[in-house]
């Protein structure tokens, strides 16, 4: 398998960017960069997330941002 982290990376930034939303992203994006290592900006990325589903009513993406950042403690 090919790992293109950083690739994917900026993919996820210019979807959140450009179609904030559309909540996977948000929570694809926090755990790409969980596993890079990258938790400040995991937890930025999924505190945004949530902020959008809420923002949306969507209350049960928003609690799946909320156990991802929860794993992240």
């Amino acid at each position: 398998m090919l790992f293109r982290s950083a690739e994917a990376r900026t993919c996820f930034e210019g979807l959140m960017a450009n179609s904030p939303e559309y909540l996977p992203a948000y929570l694809m994006a926090g755990n790409l960069l969980a596993e890079m290592g990258d938790k400040p900006a995991a937890v930025s990325t999924l505190e945004a997330g949530i902020e959008q589903a809420r923002a949306v009513k969507d209350a049960h993406t928003e609690g799946e941002l909320e156990a991802a950042l929860g794993d992240l403690s």
